[in-house]
């Protein structure tokens, strides 16, 4: 099995069929055919890079490895074994960060990874994640913060002071020390300036549950709000191309907690909110890729009508294989033309310091050369998105 777009293809509907050969969803999938050595190397590849190779493990272990070679046991045996220490070790630094927070008086949602693993999963090892991902107001976020560096958190640098606050939605925070973990704080859910400034963030704020990770309650996303989230996320912050595993997040929300999510509240949002060109396509290709049974006039509720040329070029550019060209947007959504100017500026122009951490030198003499060289390479890769955006089909109707 070659690399080719058609071949990547092929190989992610059979992984798709190997999982739901062991785990069915609502539809009957027949077992996938028996394959060379090759191919389950290509599956494997594949499986990995879509997020999947841990369930990929449980379903050919159901299936007690029936003519898998023994490699690919191995390989998917040491991926499991190490997926499961990274997430124990990261739900063991969330049980220890949530009475800090707590005590602190600092409202917090668990988002993503940490969230869906154990409230979607049978088995929250199955789901892979790497960050522990916390939503919180931004008026705590210098509070969070000084928490997280108390407790040996460390922060990227930041393209000029204060523009990450006015113009970002998160941050990163990294521990070097044991156990390494990785922290990312979101004061707002969805990269995209330009969905930001059309949605109320307070809307997912009210649409919350609690729940208890081990020893410690805490707050995620209710069934209705996570379903927009986890669909506008796959849509908007990962280009064209969402792997496997976000679809199946949505696949197993939508089949096991359909009866928890409220469905005109999701609709009446995704519409007010200018989301519903994203949630439909997502909503489209997850029924579709993971044949799921689900009702036609729902998803037609879900499709945009009347849409505006502005949104329809912003989702292009957006949902585009490479969307540099979003700070376009981005600095096009800006409050005041001032704004405009001073987010386009500051990325081509960056603080002094993050040019010298960002490119790794150390003698400012040569400030000049990196800023010309950021110039030329962001005006080029300006251009090739431009392009790419021009052939994105994804989601038009």
């Amino acid at each position: 099995m070659s690399n080719s777009f058609s071949e990547r293809r092929d190989a992610d509907a059979v992984l798709v069929q190997c999982i739901l050969a062991a785990f069915p969803l609502n539809a009957e999938i027949i077992s996938p055919d028996v394959y060379d050595e090759a191919t389950w190397a290509e599956l494997v590849k594949r499986a990995r890079y879509h997020g999947i190779s841990l369930l990929l493990y449980a379903a050919l272990e159901k299936k007690e490895w029936c003519d898998v070679p023994s490699f690919v046991r191995v390989g998917l045996l040491d991926l499991y074994r190490s997926s499961a220490l990274a997430s124990a070790t990261a739900y063991y630094e969330l049980n220890a960060l949530i009475p800090l927070l707590n005590a602190s008086n600092i409202p917090l949602i668990v988002l993503k990874g940490a969230a869906v693993a154990k409230w979607l999963y049978p088995v929250s090892a199955l789901r892979p994640f790497a960050d522990l991902d916390f939503l919180i107001p931004q008026t705590h976020v210098e509070k969070m913060s000084a928490l997280l560096q108390a407790q040996g958190y460390v922060s990227g640098n930041e393209l000029a002071r204060g523009f990450r606050a006015a113009y970002y939605s998160e941050m990163a925070f990294h521990k070097n020390a044991t156990p390494r973990t990785a922290v990312d704080l979101h004061w707002n859910l969805f990269v995209p300036l330009y969905y930001r400034r059309r949605m109320s963030l307070d809307w997912f704020w009210q649409h919350t549950q609690a729940f208890s990770f081990g020893a410690q309650p805490a707050r995620i996303l209710d069934a209705t709000a996570q379903f927009i989230h986890l669909a506008v996320h796959a849509s908007l912050n990962h280009q064209n191309a969402p792997r496997l595993i976000w679809l199946y997040d949505l696949a197993l929300l939508l089949t096991h907690k359909a009866n928890e999510l409220d469905w005109d509240a999701a609709i009446a949002y995704t519409h007010s909110a200018q989301l519903a060109y994203s949630v439909h396509a997502m909503l489209r290709q997850t029924i579709e890729t993971w044949h799921l049974e689900f009702p036609p006039e729902r998803l037609a509720a879900f499709r945009p009508t009347n849409l505006h040329w502005r949104e329809r070029l912003v989702f292009r550019i957006t949902g585009a294989a490479s969307n540099q060209a979003r700070v376009v947007t981005d600095a096009l959504g800006a409050a005041t033309w001032r704004d405009t100017f001073a987010y386009a500026a500051r990325h081509l122009f960056p603080d002094a310091a993050y040019m010298q951490t960002h490119y790794r030198f150390h003698n400012r003499l040569l400030l000049p050369y990196y800023y010309s060289r950021r110039l030329v390479a962001s005006v080029w890769k300006l251009l090739g998105s431009l392009w790419s955006a021009s052939r994105n089909k994804r989601g038009v109707f």
